[in-house]
């Protein structure tokens, strides 16, 4: 950022490896930023990316949270649905 290059972190899905679809879905939203930002002069793309509006408002967590240490053993997927309990 000192030398003014222009750059991005992208921080995408879990700790863990990314999936392509969700790789994908990054790069179609920074090639539309871009294209929004007059970097590109592409048509934007609006195609294949599904937008999750489940009707209310939602929040994620990027980690577990506990009171004591444990390992983790994840059994949703990104996108399932989850309730307290």
């Amino acid at each position: 950022m000192l030398a003014g290059i222009p750059a991005l972190t992208a921080e995408l899905s879990s700790p863990h490896t990314p999936t392509p679809e969700v790789v994908n879905a990054g790069v179609t939203g920074l090639r539309n930023v871009m294209r929004w930002g007059g970097m590109l002069t592409a048509r934007w793309n609006r195609s294949g990316q599904q937008v999750v509006d489940p009707g209310f408002p939602t929040h994620r967590r990027s980690v577990a949270r506990v009171t004591q240490s444990c390992v983790v053993h994840h059994l949703k997927e990104p996108g399932d649905f989850v309730k307290v309990g």
